[in-house]
C-alpha cells in the first residue's frame, strides 16, 4: 500500500499545545474566548522621523479582532507596544486562536523557544506545537508561506545574535 500525505493550505497545530496555551491563562479555550476583551488600539502610520523622533502621519482606532486581522494580513510586520502587563500576551493568543480560525498556520515564539539561532529556534517551534516527526516538519515546510503566521511575544526578551530589525527580515 502506497501511503498519500495530502497537501493543504494550513496545517493544524497539536490539540495539547493549544489547550495548554489557554490553560496557562487559568481557563479553557472556550472560556478565554468568552472572556477575551479587546483592547481598542491605535494604527499609527509613520513615514519617516522629524528631529531623531517618529513622526506619526496618520492614526486609526481598532476596536475590534476582525479589523485588526485584516490590518495584521495587510502588513508584512506589525508592532505592538504598551505598558507591561497591559494583556498583549492575551492579545497575541487571540490573534493566534483567530489566525487558525481563518486557516492560517501560526508560531507563536516566546523567550522560553529562543536559542539564539533562527533556525534552530523554528525548528524547535514547529517541532513542539505541530508534531515532532520528520513529517511533521516536512509538511509545515510546505504551506505556501502566506499561510503562516509567526506571532512573536516579548520580542525584547528574544536571544538573538543579531540587530532587531536583521531578526525581522
Amino acid at each position: 500500500r502506497q501511503r498519500q500525505m495530502c497537501i493543504r493550505d494550513s496545517f493544524r497545530p497539536r490539540p495539547e499545545f493549544v489547550n495548554e496555551l489557554f490553560k496557562s491563562e487559568g481557563n479553557s479555550n472556550e472560556s478565554f474566548k468568552d472572556s477575551f476583551v479587546f483592547p481598542s488600539l491605535k494604527e499609527e502610520i509613520a513615514t519617516g522621523t522629524k528631529d531623531g523622533e517618529l513622526r506619526i502621519n496618520d492614526q486609526k482606532v481598532i476596536t475590534d479582532i476582525h479589523s485588526f486581522m485584516e490590518l495584521l494580513l495587510d502588513a508584512k510586520t506589525l508592532e505592538i507596544h504598551s505598558d507591561i502587563r497591559a494583556g498583549k500576551s492575551s492579545l497575541l493568543k487571540a490573534i493566534y486562536r483567530e489566525s487558525l480560525a481563518m486557516g492560517y498556520s501560526p508560531l507563536l515564539l516566546t523567550p522560553d523557544y529562543s536559542t539564539g539561532s533562527i533556525t534552530r529556534t523554528l525548528s524547535t517551534i514547529i517541532e513542539d506545537q505541530y508534531g515532532d516527526t520528520r513529517e511533521a516538519a516536512e509538511h509545515f515546510r510546505r504551506i505556501p508561506r502566506e499561510k503562516v503566521l509567526l506571532l512573536v511575544d516579548d520580542f525584547d526578551s528574544l536571544k538573538r545574535k543579531t540587530k532587531k530589525s536583521d531578526v525581522i527580515k
